[in-house]
């Protein structure tokens, strides 16, 4: 399927070597929670998603059961939302990915920003952007604890990337990103974590590496079916699971009904 689906959506010529899943997910707006909107009583997820429709909240319905399943016995706790370059919508994705695990209120999820100069979490969860993942690798410290920030679903949760690096700035060891996954662990269901573009940080891979699982997110109609490409072999060489692609974006020039014969 995956092939199939990625040759009329993805720019360029040759198919792409996978055999996780293609999801096509819709333009919705941009932010889950809108500033000044953040309510004194916890939201659920269909009212974060209110606004985009019910195509929406089924994509990212299908999007996690699809995990799910492809997971069965492998105990997929945590996930590396990835992409090949900036502005694909991994945050985006991550986001109402994490809301569609958290509808259960059973499950406590947890996001993790490691996209540290292009960091989206605390934008579209709106919160402070200030003593995140960053501050607790460059502090040294034993546990990201104390900087767990709460959202306005009970149950989900977000460590955001913490103080922009400048040039020449502390070097982050992965190792330690995923020390940091493992203590999450004890205290959430599931962890998901926005990386960093792979074909830009060395870093993402390597990350993604620490994750029981890996999915890449492309812009449809945008990214390069080459750069996908690499990006995926990049993943798989670093030892990367990856379980599938998520097409975001897609555009309907003509009638939806018309692609589902095509």
């Amino acid at each position: 399927m995956i092939r199939s689906v990625l040759k009329r959506i993805v720019r360029g010529r040759r198919p792409l070597n996978n055999k996780g899943f293609a999801l096509v997910v819709e333009p919705v707006e941009a932010g889950w929670i809108k500033a000044g909107e953040r309510h004194a009583a916890p939201l659920t997820w269909e009212d974060t998603l209110r606004s985009s429709g019910r195509e929406d909240l089924q994509a990212f319905r299908q999007l996690r059961d699809n995990l799910r399943l492809l997971s069965q016995g492998d105990g997929l706790r945590t996930l590396a939302v990835c992409k090949a370059h900036a502005g694909e919508g991994s945050s985006r994705v991550a986001c109402h990915l994490a809301m569609a695990f958290a509808y259960d209120p059973r499950v406590r999820v947890a996001l993790v920003d490691s996209d540290f100069h292009h960091p989206g979490l605390h934008e579209y969860l709106q919160v402070e952007q200030a003593n995140g993942l960053y501050d607790t690798l460059h502090d040294g410290a034993d546990t990201v604890k104390e900087r767990i920030k709460t959202t306005a679903l009970p149950n989900l949760a977000v460590v955001t990337s913490g103080t922009p690096p400048i040039s020449g700035a502390f070097p982050v060891d992965p190792l330690d990103v995923g020390r940091i996954l493992k203590q999450l662990l004890p205290q959430f269901s599931m962890v998901l974590v926005d990386t960093a573009p792979v074909l830009v940080e060395t870093t993402a891979t390597a990350v993604a590496s620490q994750c029981d699982g890996a999915i890449l997110v492309v812009h449809a109609e945008h990214t390069r079916r080459e750069a996908v490409q690499e990006a995926q072999a990049r993943l798989q060489q670093a030892g990367a699971k990856v379980l599938g692609v998520v097409l975001n974006r897609r555009q309907f020039p003509i009638p939806e009904f018309l692609y589902k014969r095509i």
